[in-house]
């Protein structure tokens, strides 16, 4: 499964800065220019946590960028995602003298000298116009829950399809059904029933489901969305799980989801203005 969320469509500034010096930060990761509402974070962003309330209306964190460089002088990857990461502790001058980062980038990192060694991140920074292309998984990174119908539909699924649960509580009109194998193959559909065993459609599939054809369910749905990014590693990529829910997401409008193929699931969107103003409330 790859990992890490980029930039689909746009043109990014990137901007070196520096991070807390205590969190991990990846390449792929989004960042945020506080960690809570209008709360001062240590550096200049830290990795963006997850959503408090729709809209992330109590959180009121607001979205900076992508990580997209790291300046470590050894590289280090997270053993299982296989993402680039910086999780060197560095606030004691101790700390800093061992941290072999000086010279990497000879040319100097923006408004950092080059033989700073304090950890710096380079920012790919982010509005509500830039489009991003983020997997999808399920918690831990999982691939999305393949549902395979265990009982014939005559109905192209507008009556519930019968099969294995899906990992998400779905919530009308905010969700998708992928049809992956069997005569609707390739067609999507938004989702309308509520239960995890019976999937549901308002507008119908073309042809009747068969027992032992295969859907998937995303959280996501073309259009206005819920999202909620993964909490391992953080931010850098759409949680399955969690994502259409009424709790707790960011705003977001999705432009393309791809479920061909297992373990490659994407979502392509723009997130709403709102993460970037600083104030979600009256």
């Amino acid at each position: 499964m790859p990992y890490g969320i980029s930039i689909a469509e746009g043109t990014a500034r990137t901007v070196w800065m520096c991070g807390d010096s205590a969190s991990t930060y990846y390449i792929g990761q989004l960042v945020g220019w506080n960690a809570s509402a209008q709360a001062a974070c240590i550096g200049a962003v830290v990795p963006l946590a997850a959503a408090s309330g729709l809209w992330d209306a109590t959180g009121e964190k607001i979205v900076a960028g992508v990580v997209v460089g790291l300046d470590d002088l050894n590289p280090s990857f997270d053993s299982t995602y296989g993402l680039q990461k910086s999780d060197y502790a560095c606030t004691t001058q101790a700390h800093v003298t061992a941290r072999r980062a000086a010279g990497v980038y000879a040319g100097g990192r923006g408004m950092y000298n080059p033989n700073d060694k304090q950890p710096l991140l380079e920012v790919a920074l982010i509005d509500q116009t830039t489009v991003l292309k983020a997997p999808i998984c399920e918690t831990g990174g999982g691939v999305p829950t393949v549902l395979t119908l265990t009982a014939a539909n005559a109905s192209g699924g507008t009556t519930a399809f019968a099969h294995n649960a899906s990992a998400f509580t779905p919530v009308a009109n905010m969700y998708s059904i992928y049809y992956r194998t069997g005569a609707n193959a390739g067609q999507w559909r938004v989702g309308k029933g509520t239960t995890t065993t019976a999937l549901q459609c308002t507008t119908a599939f073309e042809f009747d489901g068969a027992i032992s054809d295969t859907i998937v369910g995303i959280s996501l749905k073309q259009g206005l969305s819920h999202i909620v990014f993964g909490a391992t590693p953080l931010s850098t990529y759409i949680d399955n799980t969690l994502s259409g829910g009424t709790t707790n997401s960011f705003g977001a409008f999705v432009l393309y989801i791809d479920a061909k193929v297992s373990g490659k699931e994407y979502a392509m969107f723009r997130l709403d203005g709102i993460h970037f103003t600083g104030s979600v409330k009256d």
